[in-house]
């Protein structure tokens, strides 16, 4: 019998569980709510070095084509607003 996995969730890391999954056999379906999205000028995916490595390990010529066309940050910061929980 073929294990099977169904994956909620089809961002960066939805989509790389999934294909390492395929690769030892598995049978993946994925959920996604969302529709796909063309991201327009000045957005970005922000890839840190821990998930870069793993992308290495998953698809090494997809990792190379994404340091090769990607850009590295120098130092940022993320704005985010504070929600209140009461």
């Amino acid at each position: 019998m073929i294990p099977t996995a169904q994956i909620v969730g089809s961002g960066l890391s939805g989509m790389a569980t999934g294909v390492g999954l395929r690769r030892i056999g598995w049978k993946v379906k994925m959920f996604e709510k969302k529709p796909a999205k063309v991201p327009r000028k000045k957005e970005a995916i922000v890839i840190t070095p821990a998930a870069l490595g793993g992308l290495k390990i998953i698809s090494p010529k997809v990792h190379d084509k994404v340091v090769e066309q990607g850009h590295q940050l120098g130092d940022y910061r993320v704005k985010s607003k504070t929600l209140s929980t009461s």
